[in-house]
């Protein structure tokens, strides 16, 4: 086992916990539970949809005033720019 964790970078300990996996439930032990699922921390589609109709459209002077005002502007700062101005959430 511990050639085998060598190889794959892992610790002794983390090989043998994925033989246990294997022997248990066969090579889908080896994959993650969550795999599939939707994140919980995921934003509804609307959102990013009307974050990118500002920036082309209402908010587009604001992207303006951002970037005069802060020479570091990033896409982030823009967001937590709109959220109180549009309530966009």
């Amino acid at each position: 086992m511990a050639e085998a964790a060598l190889v794959l970078g892992l610790s002794e300990r983390h090989t043998y916990r994925i033989k246990a996996w294997i022997r248990k439930e066969g090579i889908k032990g080896v994959i993650h539970g969550n795999r599939g699922r939707r994140s919980d921390r995921k934003l509804p589609r609307e959102i990013p949809r009307r974050i990118v109709e500002l920036a082309r459209g209402e908010g587009k002077a604001h992207i303006r005033t951002l970037r005069v005002c802060q020479p570091n502007f990033s896409p982030f700062a823009f967001i937590q720019y709109l959220i109180p101005r549009f309530m966009v959430y």
